[in-house]
């Protein structure tokens, strides 16, 4: 587990110190791409967008992992540039942890993990709903970090709780 954490720890940096736009994170995916490679994950990009979908696991029941890949534009020091503020940097390196440490494990279904482009202009998800992200999906969780608020253990951030999931029982 420590080199996982470790892994995770130089993963952020490397997004921290790369961010890319809503529509431009052609690096950022090329990178996911590369570590998924390097961990021998089945995985797949688009000819038309940015974007990872990966899948580790065996069986019919599916349940998918989503990530936000994109950076904000704002001023940062009386610059305007891309900036990860929002943690996406952050996601994208833990979720991808996640995928390292379930890959080793007896799951009882497929994981699906949908590194997103686009969540700051708010198409993103569409584009990859509509190249069959989620396809066959039962459960789909968002995973998110907010950097500007910190919570006691075993309090929720509103969107968890105001459902950043959805079923696809529920369309």
């Amino acid at each position: 587990m420590m080199l996982i954490n470790k892994q995770i720890g130089e993963w952020f940096d490397h997004f921290h110190k790369h961010p890319e736009i809503s529509w431009k994170e052609v690096e950022t995916t090329k990178k996911i791409a590369e570590i998924l490679t390097e961990m021998n994950v089945k995985h797949h990009t688009f000819d038309d967008v940015t974007g990872v979908v990966a899948e580790i696991g065996e069986g019919d029941r599916i349940i998918a992992v989503r990530a936000d890949i994109d950076a904000l534009w704002q001023e940062v020091d009386g610059v305007f540039r891309a900036n990860h503020s929002c943690g996406h940097d952050a996601n994208i390196s833990m979720v991808i942890g996640a995928l390292a440490y379930l890959k080793e494990q007896e799951l009882g279904g497929r994981i699906r993990f949908i590194f997103q482009p686009a969540e700051e202009k708010g198409n993103g998800a569409i584009s990859m709903i509509e190249r069959g992200a989620v396809d066959g999906v039962s459960i789909c969780s968002a995973f998110i970090s907010d950097q500007k608020k910190k919570f006691r253990s075993g309090k929720y951030h509103p969107p968890f709780i105001m459902g950043r999931r959805f079923s696809s029982k529920q369309k």
